[in-house]
């Protein structure tokens, strides 16, 4: 049995890209048409939730480190785009309780 780390959650993949599996419905992305990633905490009171927004073609998605296929999807992103802070999860991460928004990748 896999671990929830090792599923691949809410995403399908393909070598031009991936889908997410939204409320709103399926949405396809190819790693080419991503513009930009940033990477973000939101303050849940006893918590945080790192949380990326992806933005391509003028729309933007949200996912959080509470998406099943999270880890999957943050080592398919390293492989197949040029981040430009490797470290940026450490670096969102801390100090606790900041929101600490940071670019990861940019076109």
């Amino acid at each position: 049995m896999q671990s929830s780390k090792e599923k691949l959650g809410i995403f399908l993949y393909n070598k031009e890209g991936f889908s997410i599996s939204l409320q709103n419905g399926i949405s396809i992305i190819k790693w080419s048409c991503i513009e930009k990633v940033f990477a973000y905490k939101t303050d849940l009171l006893t918590t945080d939730e790192i949380c990326l927004d992806i933005i391509y073609k003028d729309k933007t998605i949200t996912i959080t480190e509470e998406t099943t296929g999270w880890t999957i999807f943050l080592a398919y992103m390293t492989k197949h785009l040029k981040l430009k802070n490797n470290a940026w999860l450490h670096t969102v991460s801390l100090p606790p309780f900041e929101t600490n928004l940071i670019l990861v990748y940019e076109k």
